[in-house]
């Protein structure tokens, strides 16, 4: 069997904000002055996961595979 596209994206999105939230975190630990493209990647990142993950819960929620059907 194939992977399911909700897994896909559901990991596709988690990668992404942990990218997100370890430049974020590296810049507050580091105290240095961020760059608007570096804000303007991490705002990205956080936006296409947050789409990623809305994506995958309503496609994993209309598949009509139910827990337990094996």
């Amino acid at each position: 069997p194939g992977t399911d596209a909700p897994e896909i994206f559901s990991a596709v999105g988690t990668f992404l904000v942990a990218i997100a939230a370890f430049l974020s975190v590296s810049i507050i630990v580091l105290d240095q002055t961020a760059p608007d493209l570096l804000i303007a990647v991490v705002g990205g990142f956080w936006a296409i996961d947050s789409s990623l993950q809305i994506a995958a819960g309503a496609i994993a929620r209309n598949s009509g595979v139910r827990v337990g059907d094996g």
